[in-house]
């Protein structure tokens, strides 16, 4: 019969917070202004960076769409 072993569920409980906590990084790119999003690209940030994507592709934070722009920016963050 198959047995759960307590050391397997304390890695999947980390394995759980961890990307709890990485899920989280999407809201403070939400909540950033356009200007703080690109230093933060410029600063290599790979996350700031698909965000700046998805925002050229979308038209978000006031900017036009650019698909150019965008595929750029996601081609680097990837």
């Amino acid at each position: 019969m198959f047995s759960i072993h307590r050391k397997s569920c304390y890695i999947l409980a980390v394995f759980t917070l961890f990307q709890a906590l990485i899920g989280n990084e999407g809201e403070r790119w939400i909540l950033a202004d356009y200007q703080e999003l690109k230093d933060a690209a410029a600063k290599q940030d790979a996350f700031a960076m698909g965000f700046l994507s998805l925002v050229h592709a979308n038209g978000d934070k006031g900017q036009d769409i650019s698909y150019a722009d965008a595929l750029n920016f996601a081609e680097v963050a990837a």
